[in-house]
């Protein structure tokens, strides 16, 4: 006979979706429920397994799903803790217009000029994020796109500033700069800008420049690769 330890924590959560697009005659209504399970248990051989479960109930469901479920045990002057985290994420639906660069993304230019946050709006309603370079080949690829329009402003919005504190360079997910993969500035004087300039844009050529986050400019939104093939 086994016998288990077991913790068991679970939450029920409401979602309220609001559509991009009114459907007549149609009220903002809750459009599904989602019911999220874990148990983490230990049995006499001091094993621990955790489990989950998901169910959810809506007008339509995403075609894939990704959960990360993490636990730790820590025992300190006879008193253990016991630690249970993890995510579910349900991935956007691509976007249109955004094209697919093999191995590399999704990317959409946008020509029509606007300030940083506006941009990051736009790009967050289409389901993607202004974008992030994470490597040469990236680069590259944001390079490919710019060089379609000759005619446009040599630089385009990106997801990099320094707002929370001067010259320390962060994703809008908070990953610093030189974590990302690239971090190659369009001149050896750049950054120059202060506390006057602090949205990061990128010139055609693929160097990057701290600009004013209220300057219009052309921006470049990215929807990730792995979201698609989660």
């Amino acid at each position: 006979m086994k016998f288990y330890t077991s913790i068991v924590i679970q939450f029920s959560l409401i979602c309220y979706i609001i559509c991009n697009h009114q459907i007549k005659g149609a009220s903002a209504d809750p459009k599904g429920k989602l019911h999220f399970s874990v148990s983490s248990l230990k049995n006499q051989t001091g094993h621990w397994e955790t489990c989950f479960s998901v169910n959810k109930k809506s007008r339509k469901l995403p075609n894939s799903w990704k959960v990360d479920i993490h636990h730790n045990i820590e025992e300190q002057n006879g008193e253990i803790s016991f630690h249970l985290s993890g995510v579910l994420t349900a991935p956007p639906p691509l976007p249109e217009d955004y094209e697919l660069f093999h191995g590399i993304g999704y990317y959409k230019l946008h020509q029509t000029c606007k300030g940083f946050d506006d941009a990051s709006s736009i790009c967050s309603k289409e389901g993607g994020h202004l974008a992030i370079i994470n490597s040469e080949a990236e680069a590259e690829v944001l390079k490919t796109i710019f060089a379609r329009f000759p005619g446009l402003i040599p630089w385009a919005f990106i997801g990099i500033h320094d707002r929370q504190k001067e010259g320390e360079f962060i994703t809008i997910f908070g990953e610093p700069l030189h974590k990302t993969g690239y971090a190659k500035w369009y001149s050896p004087n750049e950054p120059n800008g202060g506390i006057k300039e602090n949205c990061v844009t990128m010139h055609r050529n693929g160097g990057l420049n701290d600009g004013e986050c209220v300057s219009h400019l052309p921006f470049i939104c990215e929807f990730d690769l792995s979201w698609k093939s989660m």
